[in-house]
């Protein structure tokens, strides 16, 4: 300890070189802190032994560890409870890896690291650092596919559109619930890539989450993704909006909020290929849209009968508020972090019941349609409602309104004319019936 009066005293000794002062630096977030109760709520229900058994998710990255620095078996991350001596995955050498694909020019056996790390979040297990833990969806089954056309993980249009494509042509043959992409890409709907993946959706039931991009104020290489998700990254506990998270509105289509949510994706410690005894530290929209994508595969393990199209609804219908941790500009509105945080333990909820999920449909003839829910007084409540767009070689698509009324008195309304699915939260001043409307 040196008195602030005699720190040039001391800073002029022959002996001493420099001085600093001594500084509280916290540890990188791995995804044991993302995951907890002061984040994405998943250590909770890890303890139910809620951990994606049976569900199926794609990574389509720069590829998966496959063979651990040569070893001839894939990283222990992918095996069950991370024991390479455990064989129950039904995978590639006993692991949960169910087959692994490669799309790119590169080996599909990850020449990067990035596709074993995302992975890593969505659907991973321990690994050997103390720092390791388990990811959203840890007894999934994962279907991988390599899109790397060199070391740096890079891709190309052509690659990204035959995969997506791949992906949904496989459906029949793993049962792919969700598929991840980490990647940038294209704004446009009209993108072949964007077709591909709006496609998988559509016809797959399968559904897409993407990184929202990386470059603060920019979505000019952000994916459209519309018929899926696209996330924001935010720092871990504090829920703040990173400054290099991508903040729409999406170029090109300026009436259209972006990203759609928000997830853990700053300083994210995650398995690192080829060693399983070191981490692989990353900070981007890339480790927050997996966070995303495990949480889908755990919640359609868990209600087996849901649709993606349904999955994305609860998706953001359970989100937790994060306008209070952004106050100020230009972290502040939608643009920056979608309508909210993801929380699996809301999922997991609606999964098991505790909520209304349902489908119908909406006809020229018949264009609109009320529900009628039971409410309690002074209890907060949202409701979504989602839609595809079927047209996927056009940029027009349908335009739905949502309403929460009490006869004809409006709680809440949402009609934003761009984006695929609108909002509405609400708290009835009486127990009674709410109509929400469509």
């Amino acid at each position: 300890e040196v008195p602030p009066t005699r720190l040039e005293e001391v800073r002029e000794h022959v002996r001493v070189a420099f001085i600093h002062p001594d500084r509280l630096w916290q540890i990188a977030a791995p995804i044991r802190t993302s995951t907890n109760t002061n984040n994405h709520m998943v250590d909770p229900l890890q303890s139910q032994n809620l951990l994606a058994q049976g569900a199926v998710v794609a990574i389509m990255d720069s590829g998966l560890d496959v063979n651990m620095a040569g070893v001839g078996r894939p990283h222990r991350t992918f095996y069950v409870n991370g024991d390479i001596n455990n064989l129950a995955g039904g995978g590639l050498n006993g692991s949960r890896i169910l087959a692994m694909y490669q799309m790119g020019s590169f080996p599909a056996d990850d020449p990067h690291g990035h596709g074993t790390g995302v992975a890593g979040i969505a659907a991973g297990e321990v690994w050997g650092t103390s720092t390791s833990d388990r990811g959203h969806a840890p007894r999934a089954a994962i279907v991988g596919y390599g899109i790397a056309d060199g070391s740096a993980g890079s891709s190309s249009s052509t690659v990204m559109t035959r995969t997506w494509q791949q992906i949904a042509a496989d459906r029949a043959k793993h049962g792919t619930l969700v598929a991840n992409n980490s990647y940038s890409g294209s704004p446009s709907p009209l993108d072949t890539t964007q077709q591909a993946l709006d496609s998988a959706a559509l016809n797959a039931d399968i559904l897409p989450v993407v990184a929202g991009g990386n470059n603060g104020a920019s979505t000019a290489s952000s994916q459209s993704c519309a018929n899926g998700v696209a996330v924001a990254a935010v720092a871990t506990t504090s829920k703040a909006v990173a400054d290099f998270s991508s903040r729409g509105p999406l170029s090109g289509d300026t009436q259209r909020f972006y990203p759609d949510l928000a997830a853990c994706g700053v300083n994210t410690v995650m398995p690192a290929r080829d060693s399983e005894n070191t981490n692989y530290t990353g900070s981007g929209t890339s480790m927050a849209a997996p966070q995303v994508a495990g949480a889908a595969t755990l919640f359609r393990s868990i209600h087996t009968t849901a649709t993606a199209l349904e999955t994305k609804a609860v998706l953001l219908a359970t989100t937790e508020d994060i306008s209070q941790k952004n106050l100020s500009a230009p972290y502040n509105t939608r643009n920056a972090y979608g309508v909210g945080f993801l929380r699996d333990d809301n999922l997991a909820a609606m999964a098991q019941g505790q909520g209304v999920l349902l489908s119908d449909t909406l006809t020229k003839a018949v264009p609109s349609k009320g529900f009628p829910l039971n409410v309690v007084k002074g209890k907060a409540y949202a409701a979504v409602v989602t839609w595809h767009r079927h047209n996927l070689a056009g940029n027009a698509w349908s335009n739905l309104a949502l309403a929460a009324k009490v006869g004809a008195i409006t709680l809440h309304s949402s009609d934003t004319p761009r984006n695929l699915y609108e909002k509405v939260i609400f708290t009835p001043a009486r127990t009674g019936t709410v109509t929400v409307e469509v």
